[in-house]
């Protein structure tokens, strides 16, 4: 049976990248991936060259958290504040439908988890664009070096524009179309 058919195939992963049999696998994984970062969590460029990419927003969760656990300083919690967007359209069925709870517990690419937890001195990525004109776009990689309520200050580390200081606002996110 041919696997491509399927949709399917097998890669070969050379040896000398795999992670094997070790008490602490994740903490191999950020060593391999951020060597820097372990050392000096303040040192700069320490996120420049490597991304870990996982198969599964649970996965992804996993490796931020033990991230995060890594950095000696104090977390503060974001809360989204979601609200179901009402259309004129069956108004009765989206009140049932889409409660607080279910928004809340949404949890896949490309949507905003509820709750997220940071600290200063972790990196992010920008999820969407921004500010296009200074170059805050999708895919930029920030430091963070400020958590306020309303606002995080942070310093790029990516791009064109490395060490620009930006702050980015809580924002509400609108459907364009109903």
């Amino acid at each position: 049976m041919d696997l491509n058919k399927l949709g399917q195939g097998s890669i070969e992963i050379p040896e000398d990248i795999l992670i094997l049999h070790v008490e602490q696998p994740l903490l191999q994984l950020v060593e391999f991936v951020y060597p820097a970062y372990i050392n000096n969590v303040t040192c700069g460029g320490s996120f420049d060259d490597g991304t870990i990419l996982c198969p599964t927003t649970e996965y992804v969760d996993e490796v931020n958290e033990f991230i995060l656990s890594l950095v000696p300083e104090n977390e503060v919690t974001y809360l989204s504040s979601d609200t179901p967007y009402e259309s004129d359209e069956q108004e009765n069925a989206q009140a049932e439908w889409f409660t607080i709870e279910f928004l809340n517990a949404i949890k896949c690419s490309g949507i905003l988890n509820h709750c997220v937890k940071l600290k200063v001195r972790v990196p992010i990525t920008l999820l969407r664009n921004i500010d296009q004109a200074n170059r805050l776009c999708n895919g930029t990689r920030l430091q963070l070096t400020h958590l306020w309520k309303n606002v995080i200050d942070a310093k790029v580390i990516t791009g064109k524009n490395i060490g620009d200081q930006i702050f980015i606002p809580r924002m509400n996110l609108t459907p364009s179309e109903s």
